[in-house]
């Protein structure tokens, strides 16, 4: 995909960035140049990161619409987005876009996708947009699927007791002197309200979780954390790694689509 050749080139910015912050960070070094330069390098890769994203999946639709594709053959959920659009132009008096689509859907044909639309970030790459994209692209839990493939992650779930410090704590006053084990209480409580399961903010949701956090703090003026050489060095992998495998997976979703 072109975006790989745009926006790679950025990413090695950030590094360039990264490595005259580590050359600072020797004997007499400018402490506060380091911090301006690793600080604003964290800002930069955020908004290199969304261009990515949004780019990545712009192109996707594109070229989902080169493919000429009949409506039985496109992503249900894709389809779904589109009508929504759709019908939304219909309660404003503009029929022509529904109407369209019921025609193609009767006559078997094509259906020109808005690529706007469907690569829209809103400016903010979390997780939440992100998935939101590739569920509509049919590839849900898109993040979840990579973790494990990319990380050393062997669980993005985990399950999470509902009896907690606080009330284990009372279950011990209560049982003291008593010939009733608090075990045997616990057990009882979760056979009725099972463990919660819980999503580990692991792997890519980790790297943007923590990469949002930053970027908010700085850009909003909340704090001066500094972030060394190495985390933003760190960052920039991750986030690099991250769209590879992002383009990966929607190239293989085209030849999919296309065969």
């Amino acid at each position: 995909m072109e975006c790989k050749n745009i926006y790679k080139p950025r990413f090695s910015e950030i590094r360039l960035l990264a490595s005259m912050a580590q050359s600072n960070s020797l004997p007499g070094g400018n402490v506060q140049a380091i911090n301006a330069l690793t600080r604003s390098g964290l800002v930069l890769l955020c908004g290199y990161f969304e261009g990515f994203v949004r780019e990545m999946s712009k192109e996707f639709v594109e070229e989902l619409n080169d493919l000429n594709l009949t409506p039985t053959k496109v992503p249900v959920k894709i389809l779904s987005e589109h009508v929504n659009g759709c019908s939304e132009k219909f309660k404003q008096n503009k029929h022509g876009p529904f109407i369209s689509f019921i025609e193609s859907v009767e006559s078997a044909s094509p259906i020109t996708f808005d690529s706007d639309k469907l690569s829209s970030t809103n400016a903010n790459p979390t997780v939440d947009t992100i998935e939101r994209i590739f569920n509509i692209f049919g590839m849900p839990f898109i993040l979840d699927e990579l973790s494990l493939n990319d990380f050393p992650v062997t669980e993005m779930y985990s399950l999470d007791t509902q009896v907690d410090k606080n009330l284990k704590k009372n279950l011990s006053v209560l049982v003291t002197g008593s010939t009733i084990k608090e075990d045997d209480i616990i057990r009882i409580i979760e056979s009725k309200w099972s463990p919660k399961k819980k999503r580990r903010r692991v792997g890519y949701l980790n790297t943007i979780d923590e990469l949002l956090k930053k970027r908010n703090r700085i850009a909003h003026g909340e704090g001066f954390d500094p972030v060394t050489p190495d985390e933003l060095m760190k960052a920039t992998d991750e986030v690099e790694m991250l769209c590879d495998s992002l383009v990966l997976r929607l190239n293989e979703k085209l030849s999919q689509l296309s065969s």
